[in-house]
């Protein structure tokens, strides 16, 4: 019995690295907001020992057949 969670993120509420932050396009309010939420969250999952996985809507869009391929592995 394993407890996992699978979570796609948006990429601009969750400021997917990929577009934002250092060098790339500075982050506002919302997305500073929503990074502390998340951050909140990771370390409840790492404290409840739940493995927890990260999809992007980029990669979604963009790469959905390697995306899937990640998803059939953690499953």
């Amino acid at each position: 019995e394993q407890n996992i969670i699978l979570e796609v993120q948006g990429d601009y509420w969750h400021s997917n690295p990929r577009f934002y932050g250092e060098g790339k396009k500075p982050l506002d309010e919302r997305q500073k907001k929503d990074q502390k939420r998340d951050r909140r969250k990771f370390g409840y999952y790492k404290h409840k020992k739940i493995k927890y996985y990260e999809l992007w809507g980029y990669d979604l869009k963009n790469n959905l057949d390697n995306t899937m391929s990640q998803i059939k592995e953690i499953a």
